[in-house]
């Protein structure tokens, strides 16, 4: 478990790395909130990543799949993530 919990720990630096580099990069930014909705125990901070991925590219359909389902399972939050969901199904039909 230690040797999971360091690699957990060393992902987690390392997309805090590439961030500070370039806060922009928008797969970065997705990958990092996935990670984090997965692993936990910040949701708020996943929701906030996703977010900022969305202002960058407002039509990126993955991020829009990835964003619902955090408001979907963590938020509960149904209308928002039908909402997200509906976007995305309309980019990417």
């Amino acid at each position: 478990q230690e040797t999971i919990d360091a690699r957990i720990d060393e992902a987690r630096t390392l997309y805090e790395r590439a961030l500070s580099v370039n806060p922009r990069h928008v797969p970065t930014l997705s990958n990092y909130a996935g990670f984090i909705q997965e692993r936990g125990p910040d949701e708020s901070k996943a929701a906030s990543l996703f977010k900022q991925a969305l202002q960058l590219e407002p039509s990126n359909a993955e991020v829009l799949v990835n964003y619902g389902v955090l408001m979907e399972d963590w938020a509960s939050n149904q209308q928002v993530a039908r909402h997200l969901y509906t976007k995305a199904i309309a980019l990417r039909p």
